[in-house]
């Protein structure tokens, strides 16, 4: 009989194979096993109904996860950032740590929400790294949006400021953006 890290790693097989009909037949055979209520499974479920825009069903796989972990929490952000509803998944957290803050982040950021991205590291209880800063500087350049990318930049620079490959994607924003002006400086 499979385990609870047997099924993790089928589920996250089929994720990767796009076959959403497979991860629900293999989902009955989790309900029906012992290993229904195992963690591994259960977020590996909420990660592939994710991948394929399944937002209730992850819903409620994470809905029944008695003690909730990091990675349930930071998928249920992915999952909601697709429908611009991290933010009541994020506010539900007790104590968000760094982790829950990179995931909130990156969320709405990837929606193309960038200066609600920025208001989120700007609301942090410490002090953001560059890590932040680098995921809001990548989907600015995805998003097109020059204003906080070049504010993401600066504070990338502020803690490295060696950081070569920063103003190379500000000098790519600059130039998608045709701010040419911008990218000779």
């Amino acid at each position: 009989m499979p385990d609870q890290f047997t099924f993790g790693s089928i589920i996250r097989s089929i994720s990767g194979l796009c076959c959403v009909g497979l991860g629900r037949q293999l989902y009955a055979h989790v309900i029906k096993s012992e290993h229904r209520s195992h963690l591994i499974s259960q977020n590996a479920l909420i990660a592939m109904y994710t991948k394929f825009d399944r937002i209730l069903d992850a819903w409620n796989v994470f809905s029944g996860i008695a003690r909730k972990d990091i990675t349930s929490w930071g998928s249920m952000i992915a999952a909601f950032s697709k429908l611009d509803s991290a933010r009541i998944v994020f506010n539900d957290i007790e104590s968000p740590d760094l982790a829950s803050w990179n995931a909130i982040i990156a969320g709405v950021a990837r929606a193309g929400c960038m200066h609600e991205a920025d208001d989120f590291i700007n609301q942090m209880a410490f002090d953001a790294d560059i890590v932040e800063w680098k995921s809001l500087l990548a989907y600015c350049k995805t998003h097109g949006n020059v204003d906080v990318g070049k504010r993401a930049a600066e504070n990338i620079l502020k803690i490295d400021p060696t950081n070569s490959a920063t103003l190379v994607l500000l000098c790519n924003i600059y130039a998608s953006s045709g701010k040419w002006e911008e990218v000779a400086m």
